[in-house]
C-alpha cells in the first residue's frame, strides 16, 4: 500500500514536471513566431492597409498571442497587440491561432467585421525562421 501511493505521488510529480516543461517550450516557440511576426515587412503592409495607421493594433480577446498588453517598434511603425477592446475602431481582431511544430494559421477580423486576413507561415528543417507560405483577404460579407 504504501509503495502504491509513493508510485502514485512520483507518477503526478513526473507528470506535472514534464507538462510544465513543454507549456515552456510551447511559450519560448510561440515568443519567437510573435516576434518574427510583427517583424516581416510583408505582413505589416498587409495589416496596414486595412487602416492605412501607422499605428497597427490587435486585439487578443481570448489571449492568444500574448497574456498582456505588448508594444513593438518597427522601423517607422508600431505594433499594438492588446487584450481590452480598443476604444477606437482602427483595429484587427485575432479569432484564430493554431501553432505546430513547423505550421502557424493565423485569422484576423477587421474591427467593423467586413473583413479578414488568413496568415500561413511554415518553417523549413525545424529551424526557428518563420516563412510567409500564403496570405489571403477576403470579405466576410
Amino acid at each position: 500500500m504504501k509503495k502504491t501511493i509513493i508510485f502514485s505521488i512520483l507518477t503526478v510529480f513526473l507528470f506535472s514536471f514534464f507538462s510544465s516543461c513543454a507549456s515552456v517550450k510551447e511559450n519560448k516557440q510561440k515568443d519567437i513566431f510573435i516576434n518574427q511576426f510583427v517583424n516581416n515587412d510583408g505582413i505589416l503592409n498587409s495589416l496596414e492597409s486595412f487602416y492605412n495607421v501607422k499605428t497597427i493594433t490587435i486585439y487578443d480577446e481570448n489571449k492568444l498571442l500574448v497574456k498582456q498588453d505588448k508594444t513593438f517598434n518597427i522601423s517607422s511603425k508600431t505594433v499594438n497587440i492588446v487584450i481590452l477592446k480598443p476604444q477606437n475602431d482602427k483595429y484587427l481582431s485575432i479569432k484564430n491561432f493554431i501553432i505546430n511544430k513547423n505550421l502557424v494559421c493565423l485569422t484576423f477580423l477587421t474591427s467593423d467585421r467586413e473583413e479578414g486576413v488568413v496568415f500561413y507561415l511554415k518553417r523549413k528543417n525545424n529551424d526557428d525562421k518563420w516563412q510567409i507560405s500564403n496570405m489571403f483577404k477576403q470579405q466576410t460579407r
